[in-house]
């Protein structure tokens, strides 16, 4: 008879919450592949679990630093056949108890210990058998505050090793990791038992948390798939379960710069028989095979910084697609691209097949400046030269063949000439820096280090630099709104006042500023906050827990969001930050905050070959939005009212008239949505202060050229 390996103290797994009831997972009779609320469970110590091999008077006062790729499962080994068996499947680190330490000693494994209290970490400080301290699985965010403490309690009695959450994949990372601080960042996505969809919308969520609290990320992964396991009763499909499956999940995972797989369901993995032992399922020598690739390329992966990842079509759900002038690009299709930079600034690729029933060939095309190029051959571990091939519109290229579900490691070396280029750049962003930092201009000394950041992520500098710009005080008459997760949100004040609205040159310039006349004076009676620059993306996450942009960074604007999308964005907005009543402008309020004071056809002037400096628009742009606040700003310290992306205001659009006006708010029958300021694909023309853009705008509409900017009401305590 087989049957699985145990797992001390068996318990039923935690129900999730994730993709709601349908989702929820059935208790699992076989111990190992059942995860239990640990929690409640005291911690257990054997006599022998005190023994240690070295001393330990030093160990434990050194910080922890994951110095090894984590490939783990959710499991235990009982005694030496089954340590033995983790060994040969290619595992350095299991879950157990602190009584099967010696255990994992004896195996050379390493041990994430459950069910342990901060007296038994403080007793194993610095154990070289503990890799660190498990703590909870899929806490829900109403327990987020008490697990954070536990976290920290934890951090106090071993400061030598991690204490680990694992989370759901639907929650505010950002959030708990400004609660907890912690050392590592853990979460679980099984996309064949939950869908497929939003496994790419998933990992950038905790990619990106991870890399704001500079800390490594680990992904548990399901070790079977199959139509026959319990947790595909509600209705789930999936093909049968082959190892081409098992490599898209962890590759994928890989090129989102993950430190670690947690391998899940080890019943799957393992089998004992009566009469001959332990002994690998099919998926378990799946696992064995994509184990064995995951120790060849953990050295090189555990020592590189994400820095971005990009996809090709079908570009999946809330995903990145290839931006333009991107300095690679990966062609063919269904093909995800991480990029990645070591300590020297090299940048590495990993490029995915994220077809799992054929291979397919994967071109990468670059622009000048790549120097040599070798991909990792994971059989041999060691780099092997790829000759590069000049094409007819000028980009180098090489040629990837990528079995199904498969991966590649590529080693990129720029040339001298395009590192002094970025070493001068990187000196006038610190130059701008530091004249911030001696201004006191907080929000300038924010954006340039942010700058500063996106070019040398890993330049030893950026430390220090964080520490001074948070130091300096933010300026009276901004309103920063806390979003959580390092995430804010500022406001300028808008006094009220009176202008001409409209533009009577709008006929002249072109047939379709027609709708710009006739100009007339309109008051402004009210007092409201405006946000500083558009809403960006790191915000919309912060606040919808997903990212629909096409053009992606964190501090570009959102876009490809409806009007009705904006609406649900300003409800959850009010909800995140109590107290306050967000909403988006009237044209009224958005062409008054525009002008700024100014009568003329842009905010600096009649000029339009001016519009550079203070616009992204179709003749700088290179098709693609900029961060937020690059260029200058207007004279009421508006960022981005000229380009970038459209904006959409609250009004419905309304035929102007020569009466005065006073706050008006559109025309009282529903018509059409309006879009203000122009975008990056947009001609001077469109991105005068008075231009009005409606046409076929309906509420549902999504483009990658329009996005929003907040009101915030005045008069509320911050």
């Amino acid at each position: 008879m087989d049957t699985c390996f145990s797992q001390p103290k068996p318990g039923k797994r935690i129900a999730a919450t994730f993709l709601a009831a349908a989702m929820a997972l059935a208790a699992c009779s076989c111990h190992v592949g059942s995860k239990q609320s640990l929690e409640t469970q005291g911690p257990i110590m054997g006599d022998d679990a005190v023994k240690r091999e070295t001393p330990l008077a030093e160990t434990a006062k050194k910080p922890w630093r994951m110095k090894e790729f984590m490939i783990s499962d959710y499991g235990s080994p009982a005694n030496d056949a089954q340590a033995e068996m983790y060994k040969e499947a290619g595992f350095n680190t299991v879950m157990c108890r602190a009584d099967r330490l010696d255990l994992c000693r004896k195996h050379n494994l390493k041990a994430l210990v459950m069910g342990a209290d901060p007296e038994t970490a403080a007793k194993l400080a610095g154990d070289p058998a503990v890799w660190g301290w498990f703590l909870r699985d899929e806490p829900p965010e109403a327990e987020f505050e008490k697990w954070a403490q536990r976290e920290k309690e934890f951090r106090a009695a071993d400061p030598t090793r991690p204490a680990y959450v694992n989370m759901l994949a639907n929650v505010d990372a950002h959030r708990y990791v400004k609660l907890a601080e912690p050392m590592v960042l853990s979460y679980d996505y099984y996309q064949w038992w939950w869908g497929c969809a939003r496994y790419c919308d998933r990992l950038e969520l905790f990619r990106s948390a991870a890399l704001k609290a500079d800390i490594p990320l680990i992904c548990w992964i399901e070790a079977n798939s199959g139509p026959s396991n319990e947790f595909n009763r509600a209705g789930a499909t999936c093909p049968p379960d082959n190892e081409p499956k098992l490599r898209q999940s962890v590759f994928l995972a890989l090129a989102y710069g993950v430190k670690g797989i947690q391998w899940f369901q080890g019943n799957r993995i393992f089998r004992r028989s009566e009469e001959s032992g332990p002994y690998l399922s099919p998926s378990g020598k799946h696992v064995k095979a994509i184990n064995a690739d995951l120790h060849a390329l953990g050295p090189v992966l555990i020592g590189l910084r994400s820095v971005d990842v990009v996809h090709t079509e079908p570009v999946p759900q809330s995903a990145r697609a290839v931006p333009p002038g991107l300095w690679v690009r990966p062609e063919g299709g269904a093909l995800t691209l991480g990029l990645f930079e070591d300590e020297q600034r090299q940048p590495y690729l990993m490029v995915v097949n994220r077809e799992i029933q054929e291979g397919r060939p994967a071109t990468l095309s670059f622009s000048p400046g790549v120097g040599s190029l070798a991909r990792f051959d994971v059989a041999r571990r060691r780099w092997v030269a790829m000759k590069l091939k000049e094409r007819a519109d000028g980009r180098a290229v090489i040629e990837l063949s990528l079995p199904p579900g498969d991966g590649a490691l590529v080693r990129c070396e720029r040339t001298p000439d395009s590192i002094l280029h970025e070493e001068r750049e990187a000196e006038r962003i610190i130059a701008r820096l530091k004249q911030a930092v001696v201004d006191q201009d907080k929000l300038g000394a924010e954006y340039a280090l942010d700058e500063l950041t996106a070019l040398v992520p890993t330049d030893s500098r950026i430390s220090a630099w964080k520490q001074k710009v948070a130091a300096l005080p933010l300026p009276e008459n901004i309103r920063r709104v806390d979003l959580g997760g390092g995430v804010v949100m500022d406001f300028v004040p808008i006094v009220p006042g009176s202008f001409v609205m409209g533009s009577e040159q709008g006929p002249k310039i072109h047939r379709h500023c027609a709708n710009e006349i006739p100009v007339h004076k309109v008051t402004i009676t009210k007092p409201f906050y405006l946000g500083k620059y558009e809403v960006t993306q790191e915000q919309w996450t912060a606040v919808m827990g997903a990212n629909p942009s096409h053009f992606r960074g964190d501090r570009n604007p959102v876009e490809n969001v409806s009007y009705d999308d904006c609406v649900a964005f300003l409800k959850k907005l009010a909800e995140k930050v109590p107290g306050h009543t967000f909403r988006l402008p009237t044209e009224a309020e958005w062409e008054y905050a525009c002008r700024a004071g100014s009568k003329s056809e842009y905010c600096f002037g009649d000029d339009g070959s001016n519009l550079s400096e203070y616009a992204w628009y179709d003749s700088n742009s290179g098709r693609t939005t900029h961060p937020v606040g690059r260029r200058k700003s207007n004279a009421w310290g508006l960022c981005d009212m000229h380009g970038n992306v459209w904006e959409w205001c609250s009004d419905w659009y309304a035929t102007y008239t020569d009466e005065e006006q006073t706050d008006p708010s559109g025309a009282a029958e529903p018509s059409w949505r309006v879009l203000r300021g122009g975008s990056f694909g947009s001609n001077t023309m469109y991105c005068r202060s008075a231009r009005r853009y409606f046409n076929f705008w309906a509420a549902d509409y999504r483009y990658n050229e329009i996005g929003l900017r907040v009101v915030m009401s005045a008069g509320e305590e911050e």
